[in-house]
């Protein structure tokens, strides 16, 4: 390798290594709103003072926002035993909502994750294939164009 190239990789990689310490650190703090992880009693009282603004219910923890001008993002984990909550959520007159899941069936599965990628990397390498092949004809026929002028050459 000259110079010029070993530059231009020390560049690269140098760029690359600041694109990656950036997508660690600096860019996940400043796009994501800071959730306030909070206990789940906490999040009973602030129902019971009326200031939960909306509810976001999942499989395992329950995200909300506060009534204040700020809107606070809080998250805390579930108690499946609270069979009263959807009460209180309504009395406190907060929005609420659950998440919901999709399944796809198994066939559809097996389809997207072992079918269709043996389909796509066949598709890709027939193609593949095929260039090399034309390539391999093109490089035979120069062959054996040189070999039939080295020979007149030999013969004169």
């Amino acid at each position: 390798m000259d110079n010029g190239t070993k530059r231009t990789l020390k560049i690269y990689g140098a760029i690359l290594i600041f694109i990656i310490l950036m997508n660690m650190f600096v860019i996940p703090s400043l796009s994501a709103k800071q959730i306030k992880e909070v206990d789940y009693s906490t999040f009973i009282t602030m129902t019971e003072e009326k200031q939960i603004d909306e509810v976001e219910i999942t499989s395992n923890k329950r995200l909300f926002t506060d009534k204040s001008e700020s809107k606070h993002i809080y998250k805390t984990g579930i108690i499946n035993t609270d069979t009263q909550l959807v009460e209180r959520l309504q009395e406190s007159g907060a929005k609420f909502g659950s998440e919901i899941v999709e399944q796809n069936s198994a066939f559809s599965n097996f389809f997207i994750w072992f079918i269709l990628p043996i389909i796509i990397f066949t598709i890709f390498f027939n193609f593949l294939n095929k260039k090399m092949a034309k390539r391999m004809v093109v490089q035979c026929s120069l062959e054996k164009v040189m070999l039939k002028y080295t020979l007149n050459q030999l013969t004169v």
